[in-house]
């Protein structure tokens, strides 16, 4: 026998928490009765056979689901236009002010009839996607019409939501709506604002209200966090609180937080958080309930069964990638699919093949970090792919042990 390759052992006191990030077990345990726990260790994963292979076990796990061939989850941007100029967005650059038309409508129709036996999921998103609504009713209609079963959600920045589109929202088969504010009115406006640099703060306040009373959509508000608005956000949760009180205890409304992330050294970036930064925030300021990753499955750029679409038809592995015509996989005005692509996006950079993440106690509730920046990584480039957690799992444990005993 063998202790596992994933376990992280905390001391406390006269105890020892063990935690296994491969089975999720977490245990606490007299550090002079380790043998006499010895069955109860082996049953939770922490003492494995020597013949075990655990990483081959991780491996084939986290392969596994690329190969699930039951699901689609394809992401439409209508457009890569968008009526406002935040500042930060990730399609700097990738931006042509296209849209999507008939041809590409009809060629995404025909596809996803065509995988109707799946369980079909579609993301509207853009740009801004309602820069299209009428096409968005358009495919989402006709896919009805052919009696195809599917779900939809809709990303956009919340200042479009006119009586006209909220009036149609609810026969598209749409789930839920997420919608971005970057803080306070004053600051939120400095960011989301329309080319006469007008702000946006109080017509998506204005335009969430009637989504709410007018629809059983869940929305969500994502409040994206900074340097420059991190210290007010918790009066922004208390006027949204104020606000919309009925709708988010009755769960119709939900608030989110997110940092904003430099993936395109865009200006401003310098006022981006760190993770540390960032967690810090949420366990100190927010004391929210500190949790451990669940198991780390591939990411979605390898599964076969997550697409993106651009306006032009261009068909993408990553939200990252729409816009930048380099990095399609093929066309879906021609039903066409790079295999050997997407066969490089999917195992190529493996963290299995990386001797510090093979070697690491977290790999199976990290993953070896994003592929889009292992790529980077391979090619050269100083980049970090350790989680924050990885330095803070330590006083998780202790703290998710304290959880779990009140419990």
């Amino acid at each position: 026998m063998k202790y596992s390759r994933f376990n992280t052992v905390v001391e406390e006191g006269n105890s020892l928490l063990i935690y296994n990030s491969l089975s999720g077990a977490l245990l606490k345990i007299p550090k002079n009765k380790v043998k006499e726990y010895e069955k109860l260790i082996y049953k939770e994963g922490f003492l494995v056979e020597d013949e075990k292979d655990e990483l081959l076990l991780y491996k084939y796990i986290y392969y596994k689901k690329l190969f699930v061939n039951n699901e689609l989850n394809l992401t439409i941007a209508t457009t890569t236009s968008c009526n406002l100029c935040c500042p930060y967005c990730f399609e700097d650059g990738n931006k042509h002010n296209e849209y999507i038309d008939q041809k590409v409508s009809d060629s995404i129709i025909k596809y996803i009839i065509s995988k109707k036996n799946k369980n079909i999921h579609i993301t509207w998103f853009g740009g801004e996607p309602l820069l299209c609504f009428d096409k968005i009713v358009y495919i989402s209609n006709k896919l009805i019409s052919n009696n195809i079963h599917f779900n939809a959600s809709i990303i956009t920045n919340g200042t479009l939501l006119s009586e006209r589109v909220i009036e149609k929202l609810s026969s598209l088969k749409l789930k839920s709506i997420q919608i971005t504010l970057d803080g306070n009115k004053s600051e939120h406006n400095q960011k989301r604002f329309f080319g006469n640099k007008d702000g946006t703060f109080d017509i998506i306040l204005s335009n969430v209200v009637k989504l709410l009373e007018k629809t059983s959509l869940h929305v969500i508000l994502k409040i994206n966090l900074d340097k420059n608005n991190i210290h007010s956000y918790l009066d922004l949760i208390h006027l949204l609180l104020k606000k919309y009180n009925k709708y988010i205890k009755d769960k119709q409304l939900i608030i989110t937080n997110n940092s904003v992330k430099n993936r395109t050294d865009f200006k401003g970036c310098s006022q981006c958080l760190s993770e540390n930064e960032y967690f810090d925030f949420k366990t100190n300021i927010l004391h929210e309930n500190i949790t451990i990753p669940s198991l780390h499955l591939a990411c979605p750029l390898r599964h076969s069964d997550n697409l993106m679409i651009g306006p032009d038809g261009n068909i993408y592995k990553c939200l990252e990638h729409i816009g930048d015509k380099s990095k399609s996989i093929g066309n879906i005005k021609n039903q066409s699919i790079s295999i050997s692509k997407m066969a490089k996006l999917a195992l190529s950079n493996d963290p299995f093949n990386d001797i510090e993440c093979s070697n690491c106690t977290i790999l199976p509730i990290c993953g070896g970090g994003c592929p889009i920046d292992r790529t980077k990584k391979a090619s050269g480039k100083k980049i970090s792919l350790c989680p924050i957690i990885k330095t803070n799992l330590p006083s998780i444990i202790k703290a998710v042990y304290c959880d779990q005993k009140k419990k």
